[in-house]
């Protein structure tokens, strides 16, 4: 399962390099002067970049979460996906869609899996049942219940 979840990560990894590629090829596929090209060619990713830094990077301690982190992403991911299809490259687009919510399904599943695994020790049958988990001072020397 661990093996399913990081390739996963590094699919989505690539994803998201790929959605700032588009935005590139989309803007140096421009129909306008060169000018504007190269400088919608260079901006598109940078701004790409920025935005995944400063909002959504998982290194970011003020990385936006719940509701926020997901209308983000929609708009983020949604750009790159529009960028595909205004180049002109559909499977790309549908690639990206696919790998993303891939990843989304992958990343829901570690942290089901994330949550349940704390238990530890027996101690989520014990819970189950209505008893209480042990203090920190029985964990600590050990007592069993």
């Amino acid at each position: 399962m661990i093996a399913l979840y990081w390739t996963a990560m590094v699919a989505l990894f690539l994803a998201e390099l790929a959605v700032v590629g588009a935005t590139a090829f989309w803007g140096f596929t421009l129909d306008a002067g060169w000018p504007l090209r190269i400088l919608v060619g260079l901006a598109a990713p940078a701004l790409m970049m920025f935005l995944w830094g400063r909002y959504a990077a998982a290194n970011n301690s003020d990385a936006l979460t719940g509701l926020p982190r997901i209308l983000f992403e929609v708009a983020w991911w949604g750009t790159g996906i529009a960028a595909f299809i205004a180049a002109g490259l559909l499977p790309g687009a549908i690639g990206v869609a696919v790998t993303r919510l891939t990843g989304l399904a992958a990343q829901r599943s570690k942290a089901h899996t994330a949550r349940h695994r704390g238990r530890g020790q027996g101690q989520g049958l014990k819970i189950a049942r209505g008893d209480s988990p042990p203090t920190t001072e029985q964990h600590a020397a050990g007592e069993a219940r």
